[in-house]
């Protein structure tokens, strides 16, 4: 199954790079749902392989870790967000994130 999100996270990272640059305040440009942290840390993995060779920056958001981390990052600007549900829509109704810029689901 990694091998489908992969491609897929791969067709994100190279059609973001057509995106003009984020602002303080933009949420992602796409973002990749996963059932458990444990999916959304292997899609991150796979996400920064690809983003080595770009301006393109990521970040996983999930329950169970420390809430600082992932605001600074989302607050930071990151094109692409791996996020499981529960915790997208805690920043969601917190306003620490936004889904006006996210072209890709």
């Amino acid at each position: 199954a990694l091998g489908r999100h992969s491609h897929t996270c791969c067709l994100q990272l190279f059609t973001s790079n057509h995106q003009p640059y984020l602002e303080r305040g933009d949420g992602p440009i796409c973002l990749v749902l996963a059932p458990t942290r444990e999916l959304a840390h292997q899609v991150q993995q796979v996400a920064d392989d690809y983003a080595k060779c770009s301006r393109l920056k990521s970040t996983c958001i999930y329950g169970g870790a420390p809430k600082g981390p992932q605001i600074r990052d989302l607050e930071r600007g990151v094109e692409i967000c791996i996020a499981t549900p529960g915790r997208l829509i805690d920043f969601l109704e917190a306003g620490k994130t936004n889904l006006r810029r996210c072209t890709y689901l």
